[in-house]
C-alpha cells in the first residue's frame, strides 16, 4: 500500500469515528443539558438541539464541547430560550439565556 493511499485510509477512518462519536453521544449531552437547565431552577425544559461543531457560535466558550439549544420555563414561570454550553469531562456546564 503506498503512502497516499494509505493516508486516506487513516483520514476516512478517523472520519468515521468522529461522526459515529458525535451521534452516539449526542443524547447524552440533551440529557446532561437538561439536567443542569433543573438544577439552576428551570422547569418544562425542551432541548431543541445540540451543537458539537462550533459552540461558541452558539454563544459558548471556545473551550466548550457542546452547546445545546433549549426552551424552559425560569423561576418567575416565563418561557425563555437558554444555551446550555457543556464542557468536557471535568467541565461542568454553563447556562446563557438569550
Amino acid at each position: 500500500m503506498d503512502d497516499s493511499k494509505f493516508t486516506f485510509f487513516v483520514l476516512l477512518i478517523l472520519i468515521i469515528l468522529l461522526v459515529s462519536i458525535t451521534f452516539l453521544t449526542s443524547s447524552h449531552y440533551e440529557t446532561r443539558a437538561s439536567i443542569a437547565a433543573t438544577n439552576q431552577d428551570y422547569s418544562d425544559v425542551q432541548v431543541s438541539s445540540c451543537h458539537y461543531f462550533f459552540s461558541d457560535w452558539y454563544g459558548c466558550s471556545p473551550s466548550d464541547g457542546w452547546a445545546c439549544k433549549a426552551k424552559a420555563k425560569n423561576s418567575n414561570g416565563q418561557n425563555v430560550d437558554i444555551t446550555v454550553c457543556t464542557g468536557w469531562v471535568l467541565k461542568g456546564s454553563t447556562i446563557r439565556t438569550n
